[in-house]
């Protein structure tokens, strides 16, 4: 993981081990994190804005490295001071050039393992098979709070009442095809 700069907010996660190294050395462990996602065509700056700047400084938003409105958050997380982590897709697999086509599902992964609290996504209606649609779905079904935000800044919660079903092995599935060298031999 790279610190962008030492007065910055952001930092990129390019492993879970220097993630949890990076977030203890910058005394985020004990933060709460919210996943924020959304919609690849969607910036609406004021939106978004408007609800980083309702954030507690002692946040942590875990945003994938996407266009639209995940560079919205970071953008608007980085102007305000509120530490954000950024997780690129790993589309080519570490030993070699073959590419990773499970990458964003192991990204999914990947933030619900790492302690988050809470999804935020920005989209009216997420498409299935979206990115923000699978984020939303392990979200929910793992016991997160889910909430959607729209571009006129309305939003709408959900959150499972009867505990949550995706255990830590289901998820390590989905990681494990980004973060781990296949055994050779």
């Amino acid at each position: 993981m790279s610190v962008v700069s030492e007065v910055s907010s952001r930092f990129d996660v390019r492993s879970p081990a220097e993630f949890v190294e990076t977030a203890e050395a910058r005394g985020v462990e004990m933060y709460p994190r919210t996943i924020a996602c959304g919609n690849p065509s969607w910036n609406v700056f004021g939106v978004i804005d408007e609800w980083v700047a309702q954030l507690d400084h002692e946040s942590l938003l875990l945003v994938p490295d996407e266009k639209g409105a995940c560079r919205t958050v970071i953008r608007s997380a980085v102007a305000r001071g509120v530490p954000v982590a950024v997780f690129p897709a790993l589309w080519t697999e570490p030993w070699g050039d073959v590419v990773n086509r499970r990458a964003g599902y192991a990204r999914t992964a990947l933030m619900l393992m790492l302690g988050a609290h809470e999804l935020v996504a920005f989209t009216s209606a997420p498409e299935p098979g979206s990115p923000s649609h699978d984020l939303m779905g392990k979200a929910y079904v793992s016991g997160l709070s889910v909430t959607q935000i729209d571009v006129s800044g309305s939003s709408r919660s959900f959150q499972r009442q009867d505990g949550a079903s995706v255990t830590f092995q289901m998820l390590a599935q989905d990681a494990k095809f980004a973060y781990e060298v296949p055994d050779v031999g």
